[in-house]
């Protein structure tokens, strides 16, 4: 890209499925890779935490439970995705998750 003339490249999701979920926090360190990288070579990054597929933004997928899902009309949870499709945001603890990933992401990419 830098090559091409171009200095600014949009990153998402912020978490990558192959970090280490071992931490009691998300390590980010894919991300931060990719900004030390970019600041080496001159790009800028923007780091998008909301992008357009749900089921893969907002709260992290490995923490997922069931009473996350959202309930279909006739009260079970609509699991029929191969991943764990759109979240309960009306669910407090999908709440806190959701604001606890923002705000983890936020001050592990603040510096860059």
């Amino acid at each position: 890209m830098k090559r091409c003339g171009m200095n600014i490249a949009v990153i998402w999701p912020a978490v990558f499925w192959w970090e280490n979920k071992a931490h009691a926090h998300y390590p980010f360190q894919t991300g931060i890779e990719i900004l030390q990288y970019a600041e080496q070579i001159g790009m800028q990054v923007i780091m998008e935490l909301a992008g357009q597929i749900t089921a893969l933004e907002y709260a992290p997928d490995y923490l997922m439970k069931e009473d996350y899902y959202t309930v279909k009309l006739d009260g079970t949870y609509d699991k029929t995705k191969l991943v764990f499709d759109a979240l309960n945001y009306n669910h407090p603890e999908v709440k806190q998750l959701i604001k606890k990933n923002f705000s983890e992401a936020a001050q592990a990419y603040k510096g860059f």
